[in-house]
């Protein structure tokens, strides 16, 4: 995992990981329940994006957090 950033005001968490093919993979975390259990988990809010630099990655969640 390169790096990940909690947005507290939207309850979502970004995500940017390295790939082994020398790319980026960038996916938005949305907070959900699941009624089995009592605890909530991470799921992603957006099909996740494979990008070539960080700068992309922002454009990517800057669009994704628009939508939610």
């Amino acid at each position: 995992m390169l790096f990940e950033r909690h947005l507290p005001d939207l309850d979502l968490v970004t995500v940017v990981v390295n790939r082994a093919d020398g790319l980026l993979s960038a996916s938005v975390l949305r907070k959900e329940h699941d009624p089995q259990w009592r605890l909530p988990f991470w799921g992603t809010a957006e099909a996740p994006a494979v990008v070539e630099t960080i700068a992309d990655a922002d454009k990517y969640f800057e669009a994704a957090i628009s939508r939610e």
